[in-house]
């Protein structure tokens, strides 16, 4: 495995979409980028063990509520033998979180379930035009590196 050397935008019958991949999870600015290109929904699937439920919970619903944005985040069950590293157990607790940062749907912590949702993307677009994080930023000020 090794890190991409680009960002995932699909133009999918639904809009804009994005896609990202578990430890993605953890740097903002990537689900930024997308929602700034317009992006609605990000799926992101991951593999997140136990102790860490706190940070997938919280991490899921930031990224949603901070971008307006539909997060679509699919979590492996079970257990599985890392060699060296030993044995982990993730979580599951697959979840659709709104751009309100609601749930919409949400999985079981330790059974493989098949979720479906019906989702209004349209939601994004009336939050963002309400509320006008994007449009209120200040890039200018930011210094990032």
């Amino acid at each position: 495995m090794a890190a991409g050397d680009s960002l995932c935008v699909v133009d999918t019958p639904w809009g804009l979409t994005g896609l990202s991949i578990c430890y993605d999870i953890r740097f903002p600015e990537l689900f930024r980028t997308y929602a700034l290109k317009g992006a609605r929904v990000v799926f992101s699937p991951m593999a997140f063990p136990y102790p860490r439920l706190d940070h997938w919970k919280s991490l899921v619903r930031a990224r949603a509520i901070e971008n307006q944005m539909f997060m679509v985040g699919i979590n492996q069950v079970g257990e599985e033998n890392l060699g060296h590293l030993g044995m982990v157990t993730y979580f599951g607790d697959s979840v659709i979180i709104d751009p309100w940062g609601k749930t919409v749907v949400e999985a079981s912590e330790t059974d493989e379930m098949l979720l479906t949702a019906t989702i209004d993307l349209d939601l994004s677009d009336r939050i963002r035009s309400e509320m006008r994080v994007l449009h209120d930023r200040r890039p200018d000020l930011y210094e990032l590196g």
